[in-house]
C-alpha cells in the first residue's frame, strides 16, 4: 500500500499483522528544500502604480488531494484502512474508511480524496491478523 499527494510519496508498506499506523502527515506537504540557493533580483526603487486598484480572491476552502492505494490479497475482504484527521484535543476524526470486499482479490484499488489543510493518519487493518500477503 501506498499514500501519495500530487505524486509525492507520504507513507508506504508491505508487511503487517492486525493493523499498522502511519505516523502522522502534514498537508500540504512542505516541499524538500533546495540545495541550490535561488537567485532573487534587488527590489526596486520606483514606486509602482495601477490604473485600477486590484483585488484577491481566495476560496473559503482548500483541499488537497491524496491518493490510496492498496494492492489486495487472496484475503481481500479482511482488509480495511482509513483517514483520520488528528485535532488537537486528541480524539482523531475519520474522515474516509474503505473496506475489501471479495470483489477487490488481487486487486490494485486507488482512493482519492481531497482533504482540508490539517495533520492526518493513514491506518491499515487486516480482521484476520495476517496483514497484507506480497504478490512477487
Amino acid at each position: 500500500y501506498n499514500v501519495t499527494s500530487y505524486g509525492a510519496l507520504i507513507v508506504e508498506g508491505k508487511r503487517f499483522g492486525r493493523l499498522e499506523k502511519t505516523s502522522s502527515f502534514s498537508l500540504p506537504l512542505t516541499p524538500a528544500p533546495s540545495a541550490t540557493p535561488s537567485e532573487s533580483s534587488a527590489p526596486s526603487m520606483s514606486p509602482s502604480s495601477s490604473a485600477r486598484p486590484s483585488a484577491s480572491f481566495s476560496p473559503t476552502e482548500t483541499c488537497y488531494w491524496i491518493d490510496v492505494s492498496v494492492l489486495f490479497d487472496y484475503g481481500s475482504h479482511e482488509t480495511s484502512w482509513d483517514v483520520q484527521r488528528i485535532n488537537d484535543v486528541g480524539d482523531n476524526i475519520v474522515v474516509k474508511t474503505y473496506q475489501g470486499t471479495w470483489d477487490d482479490e488481487s486487486m490494485l484499488r486507488k482512493e482519492s480524496m481531497c482533504l482540508e489543510e490539517g495533520q492526518y493518519q493513514f491506518t491499515i487493518y487486516d480482521s484476520y491478523g495476517n496483514g497484507l500477503y506480497v504478490f512477487d
